[in-house]
């Protein structure tokens, strides 16, 4: 065991005797005025090869000692110590912001670039994160306080792009969300109604609810983009091919492109032919959100599915003879390299068919 020297006046010698070599089970440092008197005691328990030198300054709250206990802390380095001296300058001269303001600044910041659909689903997503840190500052926040909130992956994405905002921005010195991983995986959705569920759905719903389940299982629209999105004007029967007209104002937006789109696919267009009757035939096609669907899904005991409508068109759309990926993808507003990942692709033949083929009893 070698004894090292540092070049300072009033630095000591410690010894660090482990808690399994000690009467109270916890480890104890002793200090010693001179090397030898170190070594000695170094010497008197080598035999068990457990006690540790280093050289710390004895506890002092003078300049001396506050430094040098801070180059223990980085392992003796000057150069680490100033590092850390240059970060913590820099933290000095960040602007304050609460999570709060720092919301309500990205909101702002997306306002033109997505549409309000999608900043009402941000605004939703961080609220739980505005309501435990309101007050707190964003540069004080770790990645162990953000895991916590992070509970599924559409709230992992809006997290991460808006600490990737407030870095970009000069508000943070470090991204916190670099070091966490995704919430939970992209494998296939294969959370779907079967045609079965569905039939059992609109046959039971009340007439004002049968719309919103039409648009989201026959067409694979978003809830967002069905309630008070898409009218009566939008649907376009009278033209060859027929078609729905997905307005860039209603289609939710990326902050890349606008996905307006047109559905044109004939089994999405002859099933909505099917249940055209049902359908306001002036104004929104869905004036309110459905909030009855939960309770009658619970009387025909069907399992509420996020996103289940949708899921299930594009899977069993998939399923239709001579329909390309591509084309489903540009109904749904994805593209196809998403469409092939998320999507059930592997159904029993027919399965299409049957769901598409669903009429009013």
């Amino acid at each position: 065991m070698d004894v090292l020297t540092f070049p300072h006046p009033r630095l000591k010698y410690r010894v660090i005797i482990p808690r399994r070599f000690t009467d109270s089970g916890k480890r104890k440092t002793e200090y010693f005025t001179s090397r030898e008197a170190a070594t000695k005691r170094i010497r008197e328990i080598e035999l068990d090869g457990r006690a540790a030198l280093a050289r710390t300054p004895p506890p002092s709250n003078d300049d001396a000692g506050i430094i040098a206990r801070a180059l223990s802390l980085v392992g003796g380095n000057p150069l680490a110590l100033l590092d850390a001296a240059r970060i913590h300058a820099r933290t000095l001269t960040l602007p304050a912001c609460t999570v709060r303001e720092a919301c309500e600044l990205f909101q702002q910041s997306r306002s033109k670039l997505v549409s309000h659909l999608t900043l009402a689903s941000d605004r939703h997503r961080l609220l739980k994160l505005i309501r435990a840190y309101a007050s707190v500052q964003v540069s004080a926040l770790t990645s162990v306080e953000l895991r916590r909130f992070l509970t599924d992956r559409s709230t992992y994405k809006t997290v991460r792009v808006l600490f990737k905002w407030l870095h970009e921005s000069g508000y943070l010195l470090t991204n916190p969300m670099v070091t966490i991983s995704p919430v939970g995986s992209f494998g296939v959705k294969n959370d779907v109604y079967t045609p079965e569920q569905f039939t059992a759905m609109l046959h039971s719903a009340p007439r004002e609810l049968i719309p919103l389940l039409v648009l989201g299982g026959f067409l694979g629209l978003r809830t967002c983009e069905a309630v008070r999105g898409i009218a009566a004007d939008d649907l376009y029967f009278d033209r060859d091919p027929a078609f729905v007209h997905i307005r860039s104002g209603v289609a939710k937006r990326t902050r890349r492109h606008s996905d307006e789109r047109y559905i044109t696919l004939p089994s999405a267009i002859s099933a909505l032919r099917a249940w055209r009757d049902y359908l306001p035939r002036a104004g929104f096609l869905v004036p309110q959100s459905g909030r009855t669907a939960t309770k009658m899904r619970g009387r025909l005991d069907i399992p509420t599915l996020h996103n289940g409508l949708r899921n299930s068109f594009c899977s069993y759309a998939l399923n239709l003879d001579g329909v390309s990926a591509g084309e489903i993808a540009k109904s749904a507003g994805n593209s196809e390299h998403i469409m092939r990942r998320h999507y059930i692709r592997h159904m029993p033949p027919g399965l299409g068919a049957q769901w598409f083929a669903i009429v009013p009893k």
